[in-house]
C-alpha cells in the first residue's frame, strides 16, 4: 500500500511540476507579448473603441500604412455611422448598414492599391498583410455588426 502511495505521489508531483513549468511559460510569453496600440487617428473616437475595440484595432493597422489621412478619416467616419446605424432599430438601417459595409471595403480596398510601394520593402510587407489578413478581418467584423443588428431587432 505504501508503494502505490509513493508511486501516485511521484506521478502526481511530476504532473505537477510539468503543470508549474507550462504556467510559467505562459506567464514569460504574456508578459514579453507586444500590447497591440491604438493609432493616434483612431483615440479620439470613442464611439468606436468603446463598442468595438477589435475593429478599432483592425483600423489602426490600416491606419499604420502610409495613406492619405484624410481618405483614413472618410473610412473611420464610415464605421462610426456603421457603429450609430447599428444602434438604431429601425428597418431601414439594415439596408444602410449592408450599403456603409460596402463603401468602406471598397475604400479601403482602393487605399491599399494607392500606396506607393516602391520605396520601401516594409511598406510593400504591411501592404501585403492589409491585403491578406486586416481587410478580411474587417470584412468579417463589419457583418457580424449587421448580423447582430439584425438579431437585435428580431
Amino acid at each position: 500500500m505504501a508503494k502505490l502511495l509513493a508511486l501516485c505521489s511521484k506521478r502526481f508531483l511530476v504532473e505537477l511540476s510539468t503543470l508549474a513549468a507550462t504556467s510559467g511559460g505562459l506567464y514569460i510569453a504574456k508578459a514579453l507579448m507586444p500590447l497591440p496600440r491604438m493609432h493616434p487617428s483612431i483615440t479620439p473616437r470613442t464611439t468606436i473603441v468603446k463598442r468595438e475595440p477589435g475593429i478599432a484595432l483592425v483600423l489602426s493597422q490600416l491606419a499604420s500604412l502610409d495613406m492619405p489621412t484624410e481618405d483614413m478619416a472618410i473610412v473611420i467616419d464610415l464605421v462610426e455611422q456603421i457603429l450609430i446605424e447599428a444602434r438604431d432599430g429601425t428597418y431601414s438601417s439594415q439596408g444602410r448598414i449592408s450599403r456603409l459595409n460596402g463603401d468602406v471595403i471598397r475604400r479601403v480596398q482602393h487605399m491599399c492599391d494607392r500606396v506607393c510601394t516602391l520605396h520601401s520593402a516594409s511598406l510593400t510587407r504591411n501592404v501585403v498583410i492589409a491585403r491578406e489578413d486586416v481587410i478580411p478581418v474587417l470584412v468579417s467584423m463589419l457583418n457580424n455588426v449587421l448580423h447582430n443588428h439584425l438579431l437585435s431587432r428580431s
